[in-house]
Parts: C-alpha cells; structure tokens; sequence
C-alpha cells in the first residue's frame, strides 16, 4: 500500500471515531433526558400505568448505555487500526 493510501486510510478512520464520538454525546444526552422523565414519571403517575412506564424507561436507558458501550469499543477497535496504519506508513518512510 502506498503512503498516499495510508495516509487516506487513517484520515477516514479519524473521521469515523470522530463521528462516533458525537454519537456518543448525542446518546448520553438520550439517557440523561430518559432519567430526567424516569424521575417524572414516578413523581407523577402511580400505579401498574406508571410502574410500566418506568420500566420501560429502564430498559431504554440499559439499552442506550449499552449501545455507548458498543460505540466505545468500535472506536478501540478503530484506534487500533489506526495506529497499524501508522506503523506501516512509518515503515514506508524509513
């Protein structure tokens, strides 16, 4: 593979754990908003109408941090592939 080409590669691999970065954020502001109206609801509504309501929001914010978790390992995974790349445009530059 060329230096051009690597260096083409590392620069989409960037781009992608910065995009996955910002949906990081964006998901962790899901789940602060999901706790916010978990909190309201059980202030709010009582009874089996709430308590389902509650649960459902529990399993949405499991399922958002566990989606954050998932998001957290394609960035390890792409910093490792990134840092391969560098490896061997560094071997081209020798």
């Amino acid at each position: 593979m060329s230096k051009r080409e690597i260096k083409r590669k590392i620069e989409k691999c960037e781009s992608a754990v910065r995009e996955i970065k910002a949906a990081i954020t964006l998901e962790y502001s899901a789940i602060d908003n999901l706790g916010y109206s978990k909190k309201r609801v059980s202030n709010a509504i009582g009874g089996q109408g709430g308590k389902n309501i509650i649960n459902s929001l529990d399993k949405l914010i499991n399922e958002s941090i566990a989606v954050n978790e998932n998001l957290n390992n394609s960035i390890r995974s792409i910093n490792n592939e990134i840092n391969t790349l560098q490896n061997e445009y560094d071997k081209e530059e020798k």
